[in-house]
């Protein structure tokens, strides 16, 4: 009889600590974080569980501070983003749009999110408003807290029609380097100059670039997603993204495009729109850290991914070739629910170019099927590499 007690008490108590675990949700650690100036412009940086992170994957290679000027490295040259800009253009007159301080308002998280924030300014001549909100959100892949979402949204509350449109100007800074070559989905090797993607069907799914020309170590991996999850709102898309040098601040909407050598920026358009009385629109960038696929020793593959992974979306797969030879080629191997949905062969050669640290290699899939899905590339020298990924 006291046996039967025991066991039902233990069985009590089991059911009462699993019930109490499921009932709380273990809280991420943000990997990247965001301040604000004195306008309301966002600097992007590393949080230290980020640095920790980096640390590990890169075997303690990574010395705290080394050319940053601040913490633990940034995504953006100013850590309260003041060299960034936002534009935007109401039916034909471009504005350096400016929040009050007083406009500023921390929300309440979402569950599985990070701190988000939101500003707000009025124009009562014009009867708009303009609003941008800040969410740190996990990335399509990685399933961490390293991704901001900045979108834009504009209000017209007036009694007629206007023409909207928004500019974004980010000063790029990569950890600690400044005018780091750019990786770009169908790209012909690295962008180390300057580039122009003047319509929309030519746009990248994403820009990427790494810290350091080393895929055995490549530092910070910072990614921009020019495409963003409807789960996050209705948004115009982009009608013209540039890779050009900083021009300053106070350069208007119309941005030179020069080479960045040693200061680069990412200029992004979206498409005008006519915006009815009582309507907004609204646009969005996300921008954050990239987790790389490597394989071991030299000569090998790195895997990277970008596009929105939802079930009937197109997805973009890079391969990063360490050490390209002419001759060489790479494979990609698909399991089911996944096809390539361009004429790129699942077998391609490695553009060798030289100069350059290491090749690249680009496929766009179908995502037919949600759920975990195993994609492998192999290399002609024999490497193989696989990545699991997740598609909603």
């Amino acid at each position: 009889m006291l046996y039967h007690r025991l066991s039902i008490s233990l069985i009590f108590l089991v059911f009462i600590i699993s019930s109490s675990s499921k009932g709380q949700e273990v809280k991420k650690t943000p990997l990247v974080d965001f301040n604000f100036d004195s306008v309301g412009n966002f600097g992007v940086s590393l949080t230290e569980e980020s640095y920790k992170l980096l640390q590990k994957q890169s075997f303690g290679n990574v010395p705290i501070g080394k050319g940053v000027r601040d913490g633990y490295g940034r995504l953006t040259f100013a850590e309260n983003g003041s060299t960034n800009n936002l534009m935007t253009m109401i039916d034909g007159v471009a504005i350096n749009v400016k929040f009050p301080v007083t406009s500023f308002r921390e929300l309440e998280p979402v569950d599985g999110e990070g701190k988000a924030w939101k500003n707000f300014v009025s124009d009562k001549t014009l009867g708009i408003d303009i609003s941008q909100t800040l969410k740190i959100v996990e990335g399509e892949q990685s399933g961490n807290l390293d991704t901001v979402i900045a979108k834009f949204t504009l209000t017209n509350n007036s009694r007629k029609n206007h023409n909207f449109s928004f500019r974004y100007m980010l000063d790029t800074f990569i950890g600690s380097n400044d005018g780091v070559p750019f990786t770009i989905p169908n790209f012909n090797g690295l962008c180390n100059t300057f580039a122009n993607f003047n319509t929309p069907s030519v746009i990248p799914e994403y820009i990427e670039a790494l810290e350091f020309p080393n895929l055995a170590n490549p530092g910070t991996v910072a990614h921009l997603g020019t495409v963003v999850s409807a789960k996050y709102g209705n948004f115009a898309p982009m009608s013209q993204v540039l890779l050009t040098a900083w021009p300053g601040t106070n350069c208007g909407w119309l941005v030179p495009i020069d080479p960045f050598r040693r200061d680069s920026a990412i200029v992004m358009y979206w498409k005008p729109a006519i915006v009815k009385p009582g309507e907004s629109y609204e646009c969005a960038f996300s921008y954050g850290l990239q987790p790389l696929t490597k394989s071991a020793g030299a000569n090998g593959i790195a895997i990277s991914t970008g596009g929105v992974f939802e079930k009937g979306k197109n997805a973009i797969i890079i391969a990063y070739i360490d050490k390209p030879q002419n001759g060489d080629f790479v494979t990609l191997d698909l399991p089911e629910g996944l096809k390539i949905s361009t004429k790129t062969p699942i077998k391609q050669k490695i553009k060798f170019i030289p100069g350059q640290p290491y090749g690249q290699v680009t496929w766009q899939i179908k995502l037919e099927e949600d759920g975990m899905k195993k994609v492998t590339i192999s290399r002609s020298n024999g490497v193989s590499l696989s990545k699991e990924i997740r598609v909603r």
